[in-house]
């Protein structure tokens, strides 16, 4: 699957402020296995290079929020790493809204 714009951007955003090299490598070869909207969210489920190193605990950065006109509240997007493995995004719209379904305009911010 393709990477869409806003996945790239957040994509880079982790890699930028990631806690380590094994995870700025995973984030590297990240690809799009899967996506599933839920209504006020939307899971993007990531597949990565099986022969890199695994990612140690913690060494994850603080989310970005997501700032739109197309949410209210805003969103957040959080990474999920399982057994060292970048697993998958899960994004939020806060307030009770929609996340928006295909391309919008965004900016990556640390508060809203």
């Amino acid at each position: 699957m393709k990477i869409s714009n806003l996945e790239s951007i957040v994509l880079e955003w982790f890699s930028k402020n990631a806690g380590s090299e094994e995870l700025r490598r995973q984030l590297e070869s990240v690809r799009v296995f899967s996506r599933k909207h839920t209504g006020p969210g939307l899971i993007v489920a990531l597949s990565t290079d099986n022969a890199l190193s695994k990612v140690a605990f913690g060494c994850t950065p603080n989310s970005p929020l997501i700032k739109s006109k197309e949410l209210a509240h805003g969103g957040g997007v959080d990474l999920w790493i399982l057994d060292g493995v970048i697993a998958e995004l899960e994004f939020v719209a806060f307030g009770g809204a929609k996340f928006p379904v295909g391309e919008f305009g965004f900016e990556l911010v640390s508060e809203l």
